[in-house]
């Protein structure tokens, strides 16, 4: 039984690995690169374990390993060039603690250059899953193997398969494997082309890549989805679906997916499909920062057949946090399992219908923020005309266009608004071509940033003949002014209610969004018209406090540099 490869003196491991890690690099053979030292060290224990004494030719040990075409292969290409280096700690270390080298998972970043499922979300998933002893289990993705070798450590009788694409991940995930036992089985391969009708399991997990491009889409293909989808749709649902296709019909799927595709236009359709027919078991928001190589936020999604509710859970709050990256502790993961079984104040259980109410938006987070009450509130796109977002420009044509000379024509960013005022020295463009000419700004405009907390507001002033381009981060509001004065309007979202109205309605903790339907639901206040003069007045000469306080600064600022001057 290969659990006794996990049982080593851990003393004894660190040395092995400093050792290794050193005389590959020492060499010049290898830069401190992972994979390297997995196959170095598996060619060490296979070695080893045929002749403890003597230490064989290269030849003779490749020869030894007859079961794997992709770890002979992947330890031809890495190992042979050193062999002979390897020779000063060889009979050394004994090939228990190599064993537990190979399969320790607390790979430290610095030695990797491939990201990895953190050993805190691997533990949650696994708590989860609650694997049996019959169970037939899949990782989708498998990386080097660490899901496989944790579950295996919680139950070595059930049966284990994992997919790779990329080759030299798999080949440390099948050296692994062999260590495990024969119920552990590594393909290198495309996860999309080994699931079939005769190959089915009961528990499955996937850290699936994020935002991935040109996939392999057959699978939409059942129930006639493709031909109902938008081609801007996210990978995330895709694989999904792939895994909801290899399930038993008992069986339970846990994925690693992100926020935005919880909530976006573009996967509305596959959201509604997989809720309409109860694949969702639960949505579990994970904390920014869980995931040490990206700050996208993210978020568990449960999988299985013949649900009638979803559970959502805001984990974005049961966390320890770390100077780099987040993680969950033991008592983190125990409040979260609980959390699935009953309602607390960050797990509610979510009727179909209230997602259809809510164009199935899927972010935990949503269900679990306080509603902001407004007097004499209204939707707030009872009060809009038009809404557009500013134009798309790619760095290539804005350097095309841009002027260093002044011109009539101008470009807004996201930068160009401080304090809630519009720079009044916005860049200056050649000209703006006429199928951009419905991305520009008008007086009485109200201008909102689209993403990236805390939101900037602000009201478009006298235009003077200028036409004023405006960037892709802006939300340009044209207004219904005999209901709403845009300056009373931009006290609001200035106010510390208007900013928590805002906040209330952003998806996403890294990046927060706000979606146009989103927008037009906020309720915002709107009394009779002859009521709003008072208040915009006042907001008014606040602005132009502000206006004159800057220019102040500005001068000071300005002045101070001509302190001292060269020969006082």
């Amino acid at each position: 039984m290969s659990q006794k490869h996990f049982i080593a003196d851990e003393r004894k491991v660190r040395e092995f690995s400093t050792q290794l890690t050193n005389y590959l690099v020492e060499r010049g053979k290898f830069p401190n690169d992972y994979v390297a030292v997995m196959a170095s060290a598996y060619a060490l224990f296979r070695a080893q374990s045929d002749s403890p004494d003597n230490m064989p030719s290269f030849k003779t040990m490749l020869a030894s390993i007859k079961d794997s075409d992709l770890i002979r292969f992947t330890i031809a290409n890495v190992v042979e060039d050193c062999w002979d280096a390897l020779r000063l700690i060889y009979g050394v270390y004994s090939t228990k603690t190599i064993a537990a080298f190979i399969l320790r998972t607390d790979i430290s970043v610095g030695q990797r250059r491939f990201p990895i499922t953190p050993s805190s979300v691997t533990t949650l998933a696994l708590e989860l899953l609650k694997i049996g002893d019959n169970d037939m289990v899949a990782d989708f993705g498998a990386g080097c193997g660490g899901f496989l070798i944790s579950a295996y450590k919680d139950n070595s009788n059930a049966s284990y398969y994992g997919v790779e694409i990329l080759d030299e991940l798999a080949a440390i995930a099948a050296i692994r494997a062999k260590l495990l036992g024969c119920n552990v089985t590594v393909e290198q391969g495309n996860m999309f082309f080994v699931i079939n009708e005769e190959r089915k399991f009961n528990k499955v997990f996937s850290n699936y890549p994020f935002s991935l491009k040109n996939i392999n889409e057959s699978v939409l293909s059942i129930d006639g989805l493709a031909s109902k989808l938008p081609k801007s749709r996210s990978s995330d649902w895709t694989f999904n679906l792939l895994l909801l296709r290899s399930l038993h019909d008992n069986g339970k799927a846990i994925g690693i997916m992100t926020c935005g595709a919880c909530f976006n236009g573009a996967d509305r359709g596959m959201r509604e499909f997989f809720v309409k027919n109860g694949f969702i078991e639960a949505v579990i928001a994970l904390p920014d920062r869980i995931f040490v190589e990206t700050n996208i936020s993210t978020v568990m999604i449960i999988l299985s057949k013949g649900n009638s509710s979803i559970r959502v859970v805001d984990a974005t709050k049961l966390c320890k946090k770390g100077r780099r990256q987040s993680e969950f502790t033991d008592e983190h993961i125990r409040k979260i399992v609980s959390a699935l079984n009953s309602d607390a104040d960050y797990s509610r259980l979510v009727s179909f219908a209230d997602f259809k109410d809510d164009g199935y938006n899927l972010d935990p987070t949503k269900r679990f923020e306080k509603p902001v009450k407004i007097k004499n509130g209204i939707p707030f796109g009872n009060v809009i005309k038009n809404i557009t977002r500013g134009a798309q420009l790619n760095a290539d044509i804005l350097d095309e266009i841009t002027s260093d000379e002044p011109t009539n024509y101008q470009y807004l960013m996201l930068r160009d608004i401080q304090d809630g005022i519009i720079s009044d020295q916005l860049p200056f463009l050649k000209y703006i071509e006429a199928r951009l000419r419905k991305y520009c700004i008008s007086s009485g405009n109200l201008v909102l940033s689209k993403n990236g907390a805390p939101f900037k507001v602000a009201v478009v002033g006298e235009m003077n003949d200028k036409s004023i381009l405006a960037n892709g981060n802006l939300y340009v509001i044209e207004l219904d002014e005999t209901k709403i004065k845009p300056y009373y309007l931009k006290a609001f979202f200035d106010s510390e209610i208007g900013t928590k109205a805002l906040s209330s309605i952003a998806v996403g903790t890294a990046m927060p969004v706000i979606q146009v339907e989103a927008l037009k639901s906020i309720i915002i206040p709107c009394p009779p018209l002859d009521e709003q003069g008072e208040p915009e007045m006042r907001y008014l000469q606040n602005i132009e406090t502000i206006r004159t306080l800057k220019a102040q600064l500005a001068s000071a600022l300005e002045a101070s540099k001509n302190f001292f001057m060269e020969g006082d």
